[in-house]
């Protein structure tokens, strides 16, 4: 009866005229704080996140929901998913060639992962030098400027971009494995991301072996499930998540706020993530939470 409780809580909360008419493009839905009031984010605003949590505190709940805040919201020309899922099987329902707005098959070892992630950093070089080109700034502009690039034989000569969300699910294993061109790649990531409109959301179980200096830097919203309280001083940058209940109570401190707040995910299991994407591939819909118990 919780299960069914929580989950038709997002369902509603997707359903919203507050959801639909939330004026960010890449709205997603945080979850509620303890007073009831909902939170919902932009991830443009953020524009990368690290979360951090021990297992079980509920990180792969908070995806669940990011991922399918974003289908529910965008259409594959708007969105597209590159998913790295490190041996922990948490992202394997999201398949490619079943679901248009995932761009590759999910990464699920240090091979993949590597090759998925020199592939999106050569888009993002890509990217770069189409704005250079073209002299925009960001994506916004770009795509505004290539839906009127005319060749003069009815095509035209740039293709609009869609915004590219890239899930690293445990960096950790990838650095603990060590390979200079994942983290090479991860660098231009980070670098060029916000510019070019790819956003990375980084999860781990240990903060304080994925925050080099450059993680640090570029990415300030800040996401803790229950961890360790020095771990949640590494990842905040203060204590307190030691303190929390699992699952999917956290700790939401994105680069815009003054402090973190305390906010409960919706829950979100397997059959549920499964019920809701069978629905998309079957149904065609990227609107249409509707009809999903």
């Amino acid at each position: 009866m919780e299960n069914t409780r929580m989950i038709s809580e997002l369902k509603e909360i997707l359903e919203s005229q507050e959801f639909r008419c939330f004026k960010g493009e890449l709205p997603f839905v945080v979850g509620q704080e303890s007073g009831g009031r909902t939170v919902i984010y932009d991830l443009v605003q953020a524009p990368h996140i690290l979360l951090g949590g021990c297992p079980g505190s509920g990180k792969t709940m908070f995806i669940h929901t990011i991922i399918l805040s974003l289908l529910y919201r965008n259409s594959p020309e708007r969105v597209k998913f590159l998913l790295l899922d490190q041996g922990m099987c948490d992202l394997y329902k999201y398949k490619y060639g079943e679901i248009p707005h995932v761009i590759r098959p999910v990464a699920m070892d240090l091979h993949e992962s590597s090759k998925a992630l020199k592939w999106a950093a050569a888009e993002a070089e890509k990217r770069r030098k189409d704005f250079e080109a073209t002299r925009v700034c960001d994506l916004e502009e770009f795509n505004t400027l290539a839906a009127h690039s005319s060749c003069g034989d009815g095509r035209t000569q740039y293709t609009p971009y869609p915004r590219l969300v890239i899930i690293i699910n445990e960096l950790a294993v990838l650095h603990f494995q060590e390979s200079s061109e994942v983290r090479s790649a991860v660098d231009s990531l980070l670098d060029l991301g916000r510019a070019v409109g790819i956003h990375l959301i980084i999860s781990t179980q240990s903060p304080s072996l994925v925050l080099t200096h450059r993680v640090d830097a570029c990415i300030r919203s800040r996401i803790a499930f229950k961890l360790h309280k020095d771990e949640s001083e590494v990842l905040l940058g203060m204590a307190g998540s030691e303190k929390l209940n699992s699952p999917g109570d956290m700790l939401f401190f994105p680069r815009d706020y003054q402090e973190p707040v305390r906010i409960q995910v919706p829950y979100l299991s397997y059959l549920d993530v499964g019920s809701v994407i069978e629905h998309i591939v079957s149904q065609k819909k990227w609107m249409d939470f509707s009809e999903v118990t």
